[in-house]
């Protein structure tokens, strides 16, 4: 067993250190094709590896793309962001997502990327995916890859939350980190374990996880509230508004960040890396990847990122724009006629009863259609048509006493703080720090449509995507689809214009369980050093 500063470390082959419950078995098919690894799968999946997880140095240089440099002399563990290319992207098959890896799988193998997509199989869920051709069609490709699994991981289906990819010596290391479902069981029986054991990758137990009974069940600890911004710092969600008491333990005194937390920060930067803290307090998972993102665009160095954070008064400002174009006459004769119907009630009894346009478009119907087929584009096409908002008319739900409430929550209440004015001090937090560490002094900033209740994005999260890139060129950005077109159609106009290119995943199974695309994913990245 190795010991750094930053905790234990294990790999195989490579003379560092070897923690023996991870170490990689020596199993018949692999690294060598689907073999008879597969049971049954593999004359479906005949051209799909097992266990070769991700793209090497030599698929970037034949496909003639630059691997940009490591973005420091730092030879510790560190952090790569969005903006270094992906050698491979993994997801869980759950058997009820079959829309959710058909359209991440078919998104993320049409970008430019050499990367793999890696598709975490448990062995009980064999028979499901075997009886859905159009998925197995998508997946028999040399770009994917099966990793099997025993059972399904107690994670979930919430791969990001277990471990984040981080850099060691330019190669992806795999940085255990604390998913409440996990907390308290051995490492052997832990997903990023089983990943580093079978995909032969680095794997890190920071300290703070070592320290006997030190692990607590907190959203705090997890991946997804770990990222890394251009520059190389990590920055993570900690509780420093009063009035949200989702994740702040009674009593706290705030800011408040978790033990686990508080021991990680320590450590990281002890080896030189650096650590921002954000403001997560109104968020119920309390994960900075809900509310910010990162891209790489076509503008010149050292500006040559975006950042995308969720703005709730661009939603709001999105949402009423569409009533208004809806009403036709004018947003404020509509609200009247939601908000005082009785002025108007003999002459709806002498009217036909008409139906709600948005009937069958709410957004358990969408899940339930996508849960076991892939859903056609013309049967999103017809939903962006309606103008719905979770089966609600667009200028129904603005005029509804919900939105008023929300708006006030969102954008105007002083106490507690309201939520755009934490997402301002968030901004200049963040551009403070990149105008440190990248020598930008302007820092571009996208306002992505995203507005909360109860701790939640109401809508899909546009922010939570996966972002693919190769080499110097932009990003590519693999969004969930919130089903109200103009929200999609901004955003998606918002990236073009910085040479980023997108594709929407439909993930209402994931949305209904309170995460996103990237939440239920996760990506490696590589830098030449």
């Amino acid at each position: 067993m190795g010991e750094t500063n930053l905790g234990t470390i294990n790999t195989i082959r490579n003379g560092l250190a070897t923690l023996n419950e991870c170490e990689t078995q020596e199993m018949e098919g692999v690294n060598c094709g689907a073999g008879g690894h597969l049971d049954g799968l593999n004359e479906l999946l005949n051209f799909t590896t097992t266990n070769q997880c991700l793209a090497s140095q030599n698929d970037f240089e034949e496909a003639g793309i630059t691997i940009p440099n490591c973005p420091g002399p730092n030879t510790d563990l560190s952090g790569l962001d969005n903006t270094h290319p992906t050698v491979g992207t993994f997801a869980i098959y759950t058997g009820e997502n079959d829309s959710f890896i058909a359209n991440l799988a078919s998104s993320y193998l049409n970008s430019s990327s050499v990367g793999r997509f890696n598709l975490i199989l448990p062995k009980d869920h064999r028979e499901m995916l075997k009886s859905r051709p159009e998925l197995l069609n998508i997946l028999n490709s040399s770009r994917v890859n099966i990793v099997e699994v025993d059972t399904m991981p107690s994670v979930g289906r919430w791969m990001q939350d277990s471990f984040q990819f981080t850099s060691l010596n330019g190669k992806p290391a795999i940085y255990q980190l604390s998913h409440k479902y996990e907390a308290g069981t051995e490492f052997e029986h832990r997903l990023a374990c089983d990943l580093a054991r079978k995909c032969d990758i680095p794997y890190y137990v920071p300290s703070d996880l070592v320290e006997s009974g030190l692990e607590v069940e907190s959203n705090l600890n997890g991946g997804g509230n770990l990222e890394v911004l251009p520059g190389g710092t990590f920055y993570t969600g900690t509780i420093q508004s009063e009035g949200y008491p989702f994740n702040n333990p009674e009593g706290a005194e705030l800011p408040y960040s978790s033990p686990n937390q508080d021991m990680r920060r320590k450590a990281l930067e002890a080896s030189g890396n650096s650590v921002l803290d954000l403001d997560v307090s109104f968020l119920k998972v309390a994960h900075v990847d809900e509310i910010i993102n990162i891209v790489k665009t076509n503008k010149a160095a050292p500006c040559d990122y975006a950042v995308l954070m969720a703005s709730p008064r661009k939603a709001f400002e999105l949402m009423e724009a569409a009533a208004m174009e809806r009403d036709g006459s004018g947003f404020r004769f509509n609200l009247t006629d939601i908000l005082f119907p009785l002025l108007h009630a003999e002459e709806e009894q002498e009217s036909e009863v008409t139906v709600n346009r948005c009937t069958g478009h709410d957004y358990m119907d969408l899940y339930n259609e996508g849960a076991v087929e892939v859903i056609r584009d013309e049967r999103v096409s017809e939903v962006y048509s309606k103008d719905c908002i979770n089966g609600e008319p667009i200028e129904e739900y603005v005029g509804s006493s919900e939105y008023e409430i929300l708006k006030r929550e969102n954008l105007s209440q002083t106490l507690p703080v309201n939520i755009s004015q934490i997402m301002e001090d968030n901004k200049a937090a963040l551009i403070i720090e990149l105008q440190r560490t990248t020598a930008c002094q302007s820092p571009e900033i996208i306002e992505i449509p995203v507005f909360f209740r109860d701790g939640l994005s109401y809508t899909p999260d546009l922010v939570n995507g996966v972002v693919e890139t190769s080499g110097t060129s932009p990003s590519s950005m693999l969004l969930p689809r919130s089903y109200f077109e103009p929200f999609d159609s901004y955003v998606s106009e918002q990236l073009q214009q910085v040479g980023v290119k997108s594709s929407f995943i439909h993930d209402m199974g994931y949305h209904l369980r309170n995460g996103e695309v990237h939440c239920g994913t996760n990506s490696a990245r590589i830098c030449n050093l």
